[in-house]
């Protein structure tokens, strides 16, 4: 008994075996049949059955076929209608994956294209390495030289940067010097400044005292020449007494004569 006997209702009275036997007898039938039909049930058994029979019997398994079909073959229908619809499913995945790996694999034939002129272009690039290989030695060698004299130059500069170091701190004490003695001469300025001040100070009451001087002399002078104007005066006097006392005298000789 099968597994599926449980779900057959007829499945006690038609077991696999009958079942096949079924089958191969409405298959026999209907071969029958058609070369009944065809050619006549004669010419196959002449003094077989008749063709009442065979009708009869092929309406027989017919009805009985068509209810397997209806009891027994309805879970296996129905599933293989389930397998289909999953079949289907899968088909339509598969055609959409189909479809996915055409797109995939016009895109990877447009990236092993890119590939390909990414490969030419680097062995183009290799090949121009390669001619270009002694240019890039000799470049090395230059490169060389100039790192040597670059070394030398940064050892010269470390010995200049000392150099330059005492030299900013013997500047630095010359600034400071120079300061000092900025402030000194400043100061010295500053005195110099105030020594002018008193000599034009002192010049100016020079020339005062001068000036006073020369005025206590111009007194002095009109003092001195007081005593000659006084003996002229005296003189004119005189003169004047002198001929006034002639004139009297000539007065009284006249009165007298």
């Amino acid at each position: 008994m099968s597994s599926s006997d449980d779900e057959n209702p007829l499945a006690e009275v038609y077991d696999e075996d009958n079942l096949l036997n079924m089958v191969g007898r409405f298959i026999l039938s209907r071969y029958i049949y058609k070369l009944y039909y065809l050619h006549g049930f004669t010419v196959c058994f002449p003094g077989g059955f008749s063709g009442r029979r065979i009708i009869i019997s092929y309406m027989e398994f017919t009805t009985y076929i068509y209810i397997l079909k209806i009891i027994y073959f309805k879970v296996p229908i129905e599933n293989l209608g389930e397998k289909l619809d999953k079949l289907s499913a899968e088909r339509s995945q598969q055609t959409q994956s189909c479809i996915t790996l055409k797109c995939k694999s016009i895109i990877l034939s447009y990236y092993l294209v890119f590939i390909k002129n990414i490969n030419y272009f680097r062995f183009k690039f290799i090949q121009q390495i390669s001619t270009m290989q002694p240019e890039r030695d000799s470049m090395e060698e230059q490169r060389t030289k100039v790192e040597a004299e670059l070394k030398e130059l940064l050892e010269l500069r470390k010995t200049k940067d000392s150099d330059i170091h005492k030299i900013e701190g013997e500047k630095d004490k010359t600034v400071r010097e120079l300061e000092k003695v900025q402030r000194e001469l400043t100061e010295l300025e500053g005195r110099e400044t105030k020594r002018k001040n008193d000599l034009k100070r002192a010049a100016a009451d020079l020339i005062k005292l001068m000036n006073d001087l020369e005025k206590e002399k111009k007194k002095l002078k009109d003092i001195q020449s007081i005593p000659e104007k006084s003996a002229a005066k005296i003189e004119i006097l005189r003169e004047s007494v002198v001929e006034l006392h002639k004139t009297e005298d000539e007065n009284q000789k006249q009165v007298i004569i």
